[in-house]
């Protein structure tokens, strides 16, 4: 877990990482849709709602930033948001992620 501050001090980038079972590519956009969840037979049990990535999202874009995740299977994940660090107004229609997922970005695995 930490922050950093990006080139130009414009944005930071929290993030948290574990070392956890990972996610395969052609999940990684599902869990940052309302109530998306991946099945995987080392999690036999799928736990929470679902809700808890897409409100990051929704929030970081409406602070005029994105979410994401670097994840490989049996790696582990590092989930982040960045941020301006001076918040300027963002257009409504964005910010709900309606206009084909504003607010989300994907590094793909490390």
């Amino acid at each position: 877990m930490g922050a950093r501050l990006e080139a130009g001090g414009e944005q930071v980038t929290f993030f948290v990482s574990d070392t956890g079972i990972g996610i395969a590519e052609e999940h990684q956009q599902v869990i940052f849709e309302e109530f998306g969840q991946v099945q995987n037979h080392l999690q036999p049990r799928v736990k929470g709602t679902g809700l808890g990535l897409p409100l990051c999202r929704k929030l970081a874009a409406l602070l005029g930033g994105y979410t994401g995740v670097d994840s490989a299977p049996g790696v582990g994940s590092t989930f982040y948001a960045t941020l301006p660090v001076k918040a300027e107004a963002v257009a409504a229609s964005g910010a709900d992620g309606a206009a084909g997922g504003a607010g989300i970005a994907h590094r793909g695995a490390s």
